[in-house]
């Protein structure tokens, strides 16, 4: 997106672990605002407030005693550091928070050096969306925690529980931890997309552009998302004129339309198995484009394409056996991608699962676009 502003949340988390036995470590979160019950820190028409209800706050910090290597479950159990962002304005603001590195220059007597962030384990629970994602702190892209959008005059509250991961050695013995949050905020007339549920980090939330709904599948890199249409679009059987739109009436069996005209990826002798064939010479190709022209026409920025038999298959779907996902196999559809000379992979609702069925020779399956949008 363009025209981003970096609003920069003075919140500095500083985790020391000291002791042979790592059992007297300490975390320290200074927060450069004046100290109250209520923490505050505005930019712009978002503001992140800081719960300091149980008075946890200690002349601006909190103070975390008895750091040692934990569990999961453990790390969870803590209470953690609440906060809330808020939209307090009138218009739509789209929203990514990251947990950023901070260099310390003095470092208390003892400290040797920098912990390993493949030893730092993160939870971010959104409350509001009753999402939770835990992360090893070296597996983020960018750090970033979580990219979402806030309505208007709307909040999320949010729990922040950071943990040393109990596979942490005697490798981990005098080292420190530090790490600021920082909110990246984009504010503009209109939003092009609506979070109607979850968020763009998790699989299976929906997300609605214009007045389409699709289901987040996943991220194509840092600044994208993919996104599932929520049906098949109106085209084959009962829609001589193609509505370029998406048609919950569209069930894919046996009433949309054929793969291609020919098996025009038949003659490569080079061409391993599966294969994504899908392009310009594929029959649903048009009917892509014309529902990416729609999208694009109504101030989003996206492309578009059939899923991948890869896709499908990191979504939990196994080859003529299940896909646990009932959104995945409620309808029927195409892939683009090719099982073997003349067949292609469609998830078939009748079944329930993953198989591949002849591109040419067949009535045909539904059109069900990936969305590629940026975010």
């Amino acid at each position: 997106m363009k025209n981003k502003k970096l609003i920069i949340i003075s919140i500095i988390a500083v985790i020391g672990i000291i002791g042979a036995a790592l059992a007297t470590s300490y975390a320290l979160f200074n927060i450069n605002v004046t100290k109250d019950k209520i923490n505050k820190i505005v930019m712009g028409n978002l503001e992140l407030s800081i719960n300091d209800s149980n008075n946890t706050f200690t002349d601006g910090k909190i103070v975390v005693n008895n750091m040692v290597p934990m569990k999961d479950a453990t790390g969870m159990a803590q209470d953690g550091y609440s906060f809330t962002l808020t939209n307090t304005g009138s218009i739509d603001a789209g929203y990514s928070i990251f947990i950023d590195d901070v260099v310390v220059a003095n470092l208390p007597s003892g400290i040797t050096g920098r912990l390993d962030n493949s030893k730092v384990r993160v939870n971010l629970t959104n409350i509001t969306t009753n999402t939770s994602n835990t992360y090893t702190l070296s597996s983020l892209t960018d750090r970033k925690l979580e990219t979402g959008t806030l309505d208007a005059g709307t909040a999320n509250s949010y729990v922040l529980r950071i943990w040393l991961d109990y596979t942490a050695g005697n490798e981990s013995q005098n080292k420190y931890f530090a790490a600021k949050l920082r909110i990246d905020s984009v504010q503009k007339n209109s939003i092009p997309y609506k979070i109607v549920s979850g968020n763009l980090d998790t699989v299976g939330s929906v997300v609605q552009i214009v007045d389409e709904q699709f289901y987040v599948i996943g991220k194509e890199d840092n600044n994208h998302v993919k996104l599932l249409t929520k049906y098949n679009l109106g085209v084959g059987t009962g829609f001589d004129i193609p509505t370029n739109r998406q048609e919950s009436t569209v069930t894919g069996i046996n009433n949309a339309i054929i793969f291609a005209d020919t098996y025009y990826w038949e003659n490569s002798n080079e061409i391993e198995f599966p294969k994504y064939v899908y392009n310009e010479n594929s029959n649903l190709k048009q009917y892509v484009d014309d529902y990416v022209d729609y999208l694009n026409n109504n101030g989003v920025s996206v492309t578009g394409r059939l899923i991948s038999y890869e896709e499908i298959v990191s979504l939990g779907c196994d080859y003529q056996t299940s896909c646990p996902l009932d959104w995945i196999d409620n309808i029927s559809y195409w892939t683009g991608t090719a099982s073997e000379h003349y067949n292609i992979y469609v998830i078939k609702s009748q079944n329930g699962w993953l198989q591949d069925d002849d591109a040419v020779d067949n009535l045909g399956y539904g059109v069900r676009p990936v969305i590629i949008l940026e975010i």
